[in-house]
């Protein structure tokens, strides 16, 4: 927007072409340095934008000013696309189920004394997908509970949040249920 300011972004010249109407035609000149005259696509290129968003931002200039824009879902909290409202009875109870299943069929991280991490790894076999454990945690509950329209993509974005030190082996690694 400065720039714009700074190009004195329009020119507006009046044209009597349909004899009824009176037409102001705007034109922008592209300034690199104030001497220098650019062509649209390269004045474009050289700021790394499109035309749309270039003429959001000087519709915004005209209409309102040098001011800041500001996106309009700045005031609404982000909602997941899941059927149920993960609170905090929701997300403790996958971070427990999590943690259970982990502690049955998971392996413990080789470098287990390492100080930086206040949470020693856990991975489950290799053999188990991120999937199957949703399909296990669906499995554990009871018919009416309310977790059962639980998305298996809410159920991985808790994952990653609540147990993030739990993750699942890689096959290339050389750990197995022996060692």
């Amino acid at each position: 927007m400065a720039r714009l300011k700074v190009m004195n972004g329009e020119m507006i010249s009046n044209s009597k072409r349909p004899k009824r109407k009176i037409r102001s035609n705007k034109r922008t000149f592209y300034h690199w340095d104030r001497n220098t005259l650019l062509c649209q696509k390269i004045y474009f290129n050289m700021l790394e934008i499109g035309q749309t968003y270039f003429e959001n931002i000087r519709n915004h200039f005209i209409n309102n000013g040098l001011i800041l824009r500001i996106h309009s879902n700045m005031k609404r909290m982000p909602q997941w696309k899941t059927k149920i409202v993960i609170d905090k009875n929701v997300a403790e109870a996958v971070k427990n189920f999590l943690e259970n299943y982990a502690e049955i069929r998971g392996l413990p991280s080789p470098g287990r004394n390492v100080n930086w991490i206040t949470q020693s790894l856990i991975f489950l076999p290799a053999e188990t997908s991120y999937k199957s454990v949703y399909r296990d945690f669906l499995a554990g509950l009871e018919r009416d509970s309310l977790l059962n329209s639980l998305k298996y993509d809410a159920f991985c974005k808790l994952w990653y949040q609540l147990t993030s030190y739990i993750q699942i082996m890689s096959p290339r690694t050389d750990l197995c249920n022996i060692c």
